[in-house]
């Protein structure tokens, strides 16, 4: 069982833009127009990264290679608007929602993570055969980890 939590606010994995174009004689001696696809969340390589410093000082062993089931628990702020005023500026609004139910949702949350931890905790992502993916608010950001060796992988 590896066990770690990333600090850190989370950022989507998953969704892609068209930047442009570039062009790219073919063996036909043809031009081509290529699309270049890019990630479209700004923030996912900077969290990437720290998840994978996080996880290379939990794990220390070569990736895994046995089926692995894994629990995500993403840690959100509060938005100011949650809080009262004044001197009620730190509690919590009776109409404030339990679950942070807003973008970004909690399927490319998980997306960016698991592809940082690629190569470092498992060997592919297509590994994982059971995961649980939950939001929360809380008062430090980022993500706790949980990652099993399935027990009848022997």
């Amino acid at each position: 069982m590896i066990q770690f939590f990333v600090p850190g606010t989370p950022a989507p994995g998953g969704s892609k833009r068209l930047k442009g174009h570039f062009q790219r004689r073919t063996a036909a001696g043809k031009i081509a127009r290529i699309p270049l696809i890019v990630d479209d969340c700004a923030r996912n390589a900077s969290w990437r990264q720290t998840v994978q410093v996080f996880a290379a000082q939990a794990y220390k062993g070569p990736p895994l290679t046995a089926p692995l089931a894994i629990s995500a628990t993403f840690v959100l702020t509060r938005p100011r608007g949650h809080y009262g005023t004044g001197k009620n500026a730190h509690i919590v609004k009776a109409s404030a929602p339990k679950y942070p139910t807003t973008k970004p949702d909690a399927t490319k949350l998980f997306r960016s993570t698991e592809d940082a931890l690629t190569g470092i905790i498992w060997r592919d992502d297509a590994q994982i055969v059971a995961q649980t993916v939950k939001k929360e608010y809380g008062d430090t950001p980022g993500v706790k980890l949980l990652i099993t060796v399935m027990a009848d992988a022997a």
